[in-house]
């Protein structure tokens, strides 16, 4: 659900994490990666402007074109590993870009080779066989189906789960919740719940760097992440008008979809700029996170608690427990379960109390443990077990 030229810019995801331990992996020969299609006219200008006709800021590899026509462009590396193909082809299209990405196949196909086809959206589907002795992996990450900026998909989505559900090889997902979905669908075996890890070295700063969180009066009170529709609004104009004298710091973009199909007694993102206490610092960088998170009192996690968040098991958590920070969040998905030692809030008073809490009882033992709680979750194990899975299901299928 993002493309090459946001992990470009600083912005990762689980997909991104993936993707990075197959790209290095011994056992990948080559990795076709696919943008996400475009399904409105902003996402068509978006991968207009930024993925086919903009420079490519990877200074890690010498990139060639091998394929470019009037609505696609396919990149590849140097050593012909990595092949980064982008289009402006919407999945409405779905005959012209199977077409094209066959076409680009070609160029790198390895017949003695297994072929495995990896999506995390659920919009396009109609990859199911279209290449032969293909094994198909479908990493659900969220159930898109509840997504407010999808209600339009709706009916195509649910009949899309429904298929991912009866053709997929095999599915991973993100939350427990996620597969009793894919239960719910008819799926029966094949199915298995993979969470996310997290680079515990990448958050092991050794000592900090100046940014604008050093002019800010403390504590601070921090949010790592894309801004839009699951954060609650209302939550936090009443966090930011009960602790005046504290810093909510909100690091990641704005999407434009924020506050858009909110209920109208929503408060609105400028109320909330409103506050001299709550400060929008925008989008940075992988890189810059573990700066801005070393910095935060206490890191949380607003999420509103509905259809969509039910399914969501965010990647932030593991990264603001790899830095030691305890962690207030309303109790999403199935977290309380995974992670029972958190401060957990059913409702405004209490969030407001459990952060006075985390900031009272914070102590060096507390980070520790913090830590010590994330060591198992690292991207390594992760990608080990979706290929240790991989191979055996892939042996099955072929017996």
């Amino acid at each position: 659900m993002s493309s090459w030229h946001d992990w470009q810019q600083g912005l990762v995801n689980r997909n991104f994490h993936v993707f990075k331990q197959l790209l290095k992996h011994p056992k990948v020969s080559q990795i076709l990666l696919v943008d996400f299609l475009p399904h409105n006219l902003k996402r068509f200008l978006r991968s207009y402007q930024k993925n086919l006709f903009s420079k490519n800021k990877d200074k890690q590899h010498q990139w060639q074109t091998v394929y470019q026509d009037l609505s696609t462009k396919c990149i590849a590396n140097a050593n012909k590993k990595l092949f980064v193909f982008s289009t402006t082809d919407s999945f409405c299209r779905s005959k012209q870009v199977i077409k094209k990405i066959k076409k680009v196949y070609t160029l790198f196909n390895d017949h003695t080779l297994p072929l495995i086809i990896w999506s995390y959206s659920p919009l396009f589907i109609d990859y199911f066989n279209q290449w032969k002795n293909s094994f198909t992996i479908f990493d659900a990450v969220n159930n898109w189906m509840e997504q407010p900026s999808f209600k339009n998909y709706r009916k195509r989505l649910q009949n899309n789960y429904q298929k991912i559900s009866r053709q997929s090889d095999l599915v991973f997902t993100l939350s427990p919740n996620l597969s009793d979905l894919f239960k719910r669908l008819g799926r029966s075996t094949n199915t298995y719940y993979i969470p996310s890890g997290v680079d515990l070295a990448h958050y092991q700063l050794s000592k900090q760097q100046e940014n604008e969180l050093i002019a800010l009066p403390r504590p601070i009170i921090g949010y790592i992440g894309t801004i839009q529709k699951r954060i609650d609004t209302d939550l936090l104009e009443y966090l930011a008008k009960k602790n005046p004298n504290k810093s909510f710091v909100f690091v990641g973009p704005v999407w434009p979809h924020f506050l858009r199909g909110v209920r109208r007694s929503a408060s609105s993102l400028k109320q909330l700029e409103n506050f001299s206490n709550i400060y929008f610092l925008g989008q940075k960088s992988y890189q810059q996170l573990p700066n801005y998170l070393s910095q935060f009192d206490v890191a949380i996690i607003p999420h509103r608690l509905d259809e969509f968040t039910k399914y969501t098991a965010p990647l932030k958590l593991l990264e603001y427990l790899a830095a030691g920070k305890p962690v207030v969040s309303t109790p999403i998905g199935e977290i309380k379960k995974i992670f029972p030692s958190l401060y957990f809030a059913e409702n405004y008073s209490e969030f407001n109390q459990q952060i006075q809490l985390a900031l009272t009882e914070d102590n060096e033992q507390l980070r520790k443990q913090r830590i010590d709680l994330v060591k198992e979750y690292s991207w390594e194990k992760t990608i080990n077990r979706m290929l240790k899975l991989i191979n055996q299901q892939f042996i099955k299928t072929k017996d």
